[in-house]
């Protein structure tokens, strides 16, 4: 935001800017409503720096040390040299604090920017005509106010010679003639008595080359970006502001407000309290989801290209899963009851001996089938092997 160099307060637009001066609308009005020479600003000032230092001085005459004692007499002897000396630099270090915004604080801002005198009055220099063209070459030979090239283009003072405005070139600024009545209050019905351009005020003549308006300033295209591929679980709403997500592996359908659906949002499922993260995990379900309208992104999108490629179980793998299960299962029911299985299962009714039968022995009888023993572990060991196997895959 640009700075008024009076007030050195900031403002979305100023009064007058040009490469000499930046002036407020508020200061424009207050150095010029209430006229006043630099000289009564300064004055309350020497005033308030000599109260000062007066009152350090007869301070220092108590403290006691020889060289504060020394150097305060030699002040209250010399007040007005050593008051002269200590002003100027007093002044500029008040001005430079931009708290100091008070009407003498403005009065001596505009003093030093070449706004204001510092007594009486000036008038119409003798060679104003001079000064008014430099004042239009300098602002381009436009008006500063509305920026129009085709009028009357006046020399304006921003704070009027009647206000003691100066006639250097910080307090002169071109206008077209409509705002310069607009700044004056009034019509400019004939030749003014002072102005020496009144009579034939200067402007533009009809063939003169003009200078090249400044471009435009262009705006930097807004830079595009790819668009980002919708999550795999997403299906968002368009009836509400409700976004409708699937749990990456149970599949439960979960509703959220609009709001959170951001990249990388946490969100957990309220089926079975997986802890996902939005737009980002790409988590396998625990079964099949070929009834589960899904809408996954494009191949080509760069969110597919950034996942890593796994086997997947297809419906076909987990049949022939569960028909080797079967086969085991049956397997197992069908071979005769071992130690391994005895040890699990209650012990079935015996059927009545055959005299074979009992013509064997007591260890004979007691004594297992080793061969069947050994089909049922394998088949065992087999089945468990499988099922590993379609762990493995499957994860």
């Amino acid at each position: 935001m640009p700075e008024c160099r009076i007030c050195r307060h900031t403002f979305k637009a100023l009064k007058f800017k040009t490469e000499h001066i930046d002036i407020c609308t508020r200061c424009v009005n207050t150095l010029n409503a209430a006229p006043e020479p630099a000289i009564n600003a300064q004055e309350r000032l020497t005033e308030m720096l000599a109260r000062g230092m007066r009152r350090n001085a007869e301070r220092d005459l108590e403290s006691g040390e020889e060289w504060k004692c020394r150097k305060a007499r030699w002040t209250l002897d010399n007040f007005d040299a050593a008051l002269a000396k200590a002003l100027p630099d007093w002044i500029t270090k008040l001005l430079a604090n931009r708290e100091n915004s008070t009407r003498d604080f403005k009065i001596m801002r505009a003093h030093r920017r070449g706004l204001l005198r510092m007594d009486g009055f000036a008038d119409y220099p003798g060679n104003w005509t001079e000064v008014a063209r430099g004042i239009r070459a300098r602002d381009r030979m436009r008006c500063t106010s509305c920026g129009t090239m085709d009028a009357i283009l006046d020399v304006h003072h921003i704070v009027y010679l009647s206000k003691h405005g100066t006639n250097q070139q910080h307090n002169l600024i071109t206008l077209c003639r409509p705002c310069h009545q607009t700044e004056h209050g009034r019509e400019f019905d004939g030749p003014e008595a002072k102005d020496p351009e009144s009579i034939s005020p200067i402007q533009p003549p009809p063939g003169a080359p003009r200078p090249a308006p400044k471009p435009p300033v262009s705006t930097p295209a807004p830079e595009i970006r790819p668009p980002i591929a919708p999550s795999l679980y997403a299906a968002p709403r368009s009836i509400n502001s409700n976004i409708d997500l699937r749990c990456p592996r149970c599949v439960t359908v979960l509703t959220i407000p609009k709001q959170q659906a951001v990249t990388g949002q946490k969100l957990r499922c309220k089926q079975c309290g997986v802890i996902f993260l939005y737009g980002i995990t790409r988590v396998e379900p625990s079964h099949d989801q070929s009834s589960a309208p899904l809408r996954p992104a494009p191949l080509d999108s760069p969110a597919q290209k950034q996942l890593p490629t796994k086997p997947r179980a297809t419906p076909a793998h987990w049949e022939a899963a569960r028909a080797q299960l079967r086969q085991m299962q049956s397997t197992i029911q069908q071979s005769p009851p071992s130690v391994v299985a005895a040890s699990y299962s209650p012990i079935p009714e015996q059927p009545p001996s055959s005299p074979a039968d009992k013509a064997q022995t007591p260890s004979e009888l007691e004594r297992p089938d080793i061969l069947d023993s050994g089909l049922v572990l394998g088949a065992v060991l087999i089945a468990v092997i499988i099922f590993l196997i379609i762990a493995a895959t499957h994860q």
